[in-house]
């Protein structure tokens, strides 16, 4: 992603979280890609808010501090009843709605404060953030 990071962001900028959407080794692959501590913290933060508040919904492309990739026109990520992600395409863009259950997101956000402390040590990583066999896999990287 080192490459199409560089076609979105401003040079020097680690600051921003660059959110791709592309077909994958694995199939239809959602990237978030961190290239700082605050960056990680800032989406644990947005994952830890879904897990309290039940029925929120919160648009990632309206957000400062994420810059959505030419593939991707929002993603909407959601604390809902059900586990679901859907994929609706308009023309070459597309929104892609993750819906979770709260406890999900909070179970998440546990994951990506693993992924922080992986940094805290000097290391890169990454965390899967869907189960396999996911409509969609989720993937959150820290200097890949």
């Amino acid at each position: 992603m080192t490459s199409e990071r560089a076609r979105y962001v401003p040079q020097g900028d680690e600051a921003l979280i660059v959110v791709d959407l592309y077909d994958g080794a694995y199939g239809l692959t959602l990237r978030f890609d961190t290239q700082r501590l605050e960056a990680l913290a800032e989406i644990g933060g947005l994952f830890s808010r879904l897990a309290e508040h039940p029925m929120e919904e919160l648009h990632l492309a309206s957000r400062e501090g994420f810059v959505l990739t030419d593939s991707l026109a929002d993603v909407v990520v959601i604390a809902g009843e059900q586990r679901r992600i859907n994929v609706v395409r308009e023309a070459a863009r597309t929104i892609l709605k993750w819906q979770q259950p709260s406890p999900d997101w909070e179970y998440v956000h546990g994951l990506i404060d693993g992924l922080i402390d992986l940094g805290r040590q000097g290391r890169s990583g990454h965390q899967y953030l869907t189960e396999e066999g996911s409509e969609v896999l989720v993937e959150l990287t820290y200097r890949e």
